[in-house]
């Protein structure tokens, strides 16, 4: 099977690159993800994409109907005197397999997301592919906007007798 993780980019926490933000504000339109979810369901047989969650899923009406897990992690905030806040996104999911290792549907990682951060930590790529149930040595997993495959993945050991 074929699946894809989209990491759409966020405004929060801020980056000097105002091409960055202007990205940013581009995939928070309603618009661009129901052309997104557009482009995953005819192109793959299941995905995972990571939008905001600001008591609640960003554009419920695009992703009704899909399942949703939390993640969130820590901020630094713009005072150094001041304790770092938490933020959350949500990561919505749509697979036909069953998830793997029963992941948990909602992590408060101790993970630091440094400004102008946009790759993924490992442990969340993990966690991701866990509840797309995506099994190493039997389905690929690409990172949408790149079309590369995810590292986390390809460098994962076969699941000798995972059908079992």
């Amino acid at each position: 099977m074929r699946f894809a993780i989209a990491a759409l980019p966020h405004t929060f926490p801020l980056r000097d690159d105002p091409g960055a933000i202007d990205l940013a504000r581009h995939w928070a339109t309603a618009d661009a993800q129901t052309e997104l979810l557009e482009h995953l369901e005819q192109e793959f047989d299941g995905f995972a994409v990571s939008t905001r969650f600001d008591s609640g899923i960003q554009h419920p009406e695009v992703w009704s109907g899909e399942r949703a897990v939390l993640w969130s992690h820590l901020v630094p905030p713009p005072d150094p005197f001041k304790r770092a806040q938490r933020t959350t996104e949500a990561v919505i999911i749509r697979s036909p397999r069953t998830p793997l290792y029963a992941p948990a549907t909602s992590v408060s990682s101790g993970d630091v997301l440094r400004r102008g951060q946009t790759a993924k930590s490992a442990k969340w790529t993990r966690w991701v592919l866990a509840h797309l149930g995506a099994i190493p040595g039997e389905d690929t997993v690409v990172d949408f906007f790149t079309r590369q495959p995810v590292p986390a993945f390809t460098t994962m050991l076969t699941l000798e007798g995972i059908h079992a």
